[in-house]
């Protein structure tokens, strides 16, 4: 059979079967990281019961009511992104980096009015940063995409694989990598005895959140506060997939290249309360709503072959989508926290959080995205994070510590990959100016995956983002 080779655009429609959506984009938009501030990031997150901080207001809004002046701050920095990959006795290590933008807050104290004391706030937050960079590269035998492309096809006619949602086994066709048969059983002329497999993910983006607080504090004691909140996010990730073969009848090599580009906003509201005791210690509690988020995307998968005779095709195959856009709503969440003051000599604090994952939701008007809900229903359970923070007052200086511990929230099905995060910082507080920085340390490892896991072997992968963070705080006048 004759194959023509020319780019297909596919527009996102329920019967197209061709989407893009997936369980790793509702996890990656419903787990925030809170990068923010530095006092917030060194302590290790953990301010549900504390306040007196722009990026815990995003927490537990009613933590704005600690102020007592009105304040205007400042936090940025740097993001090493850093990854290991062992595959085949292989190591490989990769980098990225770049700016980084944590906080940028204003907190107006208002008059004391009949015990009560408000304070209203905008705060601008870096909530996640997408950061990554990986290469991972081995030899494996008789183990090839093209087995898993040759088993999804069989039985399907090439003029029929788009509309079964079979795009890169139609690339594959198209590419000269699978043949048909009269009854569309389909081989290959690719000698998979011995291949060279180059695997490269190169993704950016982040999520950012700007929110509107209200907070109030009663008799010294009681803080409640609210927040309407837009989270803001963006995401683009570019993926190039080689397999090299030493042998074959015609085939040499090919390359699959995947585009997918994310971005959109919503909003969410978020309602918390704290309580002073007279011993020091205070207590906090926090829900967030779903964040209902509007999502525009467009992806774009090419191949590209090359032949025994030092050929090649003589164009890229590609299948790509027009942008269209699907609306996903991210989990309910919510938070407790316990800590002791010690006077102005620093605290000590741990955080509770229940992330709900399987209360996320994926729906759309123009394509169909239902398996996405069966999926997070299937495969998603509760998360859990567990963050700890201390805070040490010398005269002037600070210093401070912390550790957050994240469950995955999938279930058995897939392989535990908790995430643990260290820091530390330090920082000066004058009478109207602080300065201060933190750095931190966020690590998971895990099994990574080329394609299917049921064809494709396991990469161990070490994934570590290090934000430095400096801040500068101005405060005016005096309540």
């Amino acid at each position: 059979m004759k194959k023509f080779l020319f780019y297909i655009v596919l527009v996102a429609i329920p019967t197209g079967g061709v989407l893009a959506q997936s369980m790793e984009d509702v996890l990656r938009f419903s787990q925030p990281t809170y990068l923010g501030s530095t006092r917030f990031m060194a302590s290790g997150g953990a301010f549900t019961s504390l306040g007196n901080d722009f990026t815990a207001a995003h927490q537990n809004p009613a933590g704005l009511a600690v102020y007592r002046r009105t304040e205007i701050g400042l936090s940025m920095g740097a993001l090493n992104a850093s990854s290991t990959s062992s595959f085949q006795n292989l190591t490989l290590n990769d980098d990225a980096g770049g700016f980084l933008f944590g906080n940028v807050g204003l907190v107006i104290a208002l008059p004391e009015e009949r015990d009560w004391a408000w304070n209203i706030g905008l705060s601008f937050n870096r909530s996640a940063d997408y950061k990554n960079r990986l290469t991972a590269r081995g030899k494996t035998a008789n183990i090839s995409r093209i087995n898993m492309w040759i088993d999804n096809a069989q039985g399907v006619h090439p003029d029929q694989m788009l509309d079964a949602g079979l795009a890169h086994e139609w690339l594959a066709f198209q590419g000269y990598l699978i043949d048909p048969d009269s009854d569309n059983n389909y081989t290959t002329q690719a000698d998979i005895e011995i291949v060279d497999n180059v695997y490269t993910v190169d993704q950016k983006g982040g999520m950012n959140e700007l929110g509107f607080i209200f907070a109030a504090e009663k008799d010294n004691r009681w803080y409640f506060g609210g927040s309407l909140n837009i989270p803001i996010v963006s995401f683009t990730r570019n993926v190039v997939y080689q397999e090299r073969y030493a042998l074959g009848d015609s085939i040499a090599s090919f390359d699959l290249k995947e585009y997918n580009k994310i971005s959109g906003a919503g909003i969410n509201l978020k309602f918390g309360l704290q309580y002073r005791f007279d011993n020091g210690f205070r207590m906090g509690a926090a829900i967030h709503t779903p964040s209902w988020m509007t999502l525009e995307q467009e992806w774009e998968d090419e191949i590209f072959t090359r032949f025994k005779n030092g050929g090649a095709l003589s164009e890229v195959i590609s299948v790509y989508s027009d942008p269209y856009q699907w609306n996903l709503n991210t989990p309910w969440r919510g938070l407790l926290g316990i800590s002791k003051v010690f006077g102005k000599n620093g605290f000590i604090s741990v955080d509770y959080e229940l992330n709900a994952l399987s209360t996320a939701r994926a729906k759309s008007d123009s394509i169909s995205v239902e398996y996405l809900d069966e999926e997070i229903k299937e495969f998603t359970r509760l998360s859990h994070i567990i963050r700890a923070g201390a805070e040490l007052r010398i005269q002037k200086f600070y210093l401070r510590g912390g550790y957050v511990f994240e469950t995955s929230g999938l279930n058995s099905t897939f392989e535990t990959a908790n995430t643990n995060t260290l820091s530390v910082g330090a920082g000066y507080r004058g009478k109207d100016v602080t300065i201060e920085f933190a750095y931190a340390i966020r690590n998971r490892s895990q099994n990574y995956y080329f394609y299917n896991p049921e064809y494709a072997p396991a990469v161990s992968t070490d994934l570590t983002q290090k934000p430095l963070m400096f801040s500068l705080a101005y405060r005016i006048g005096n309540r």
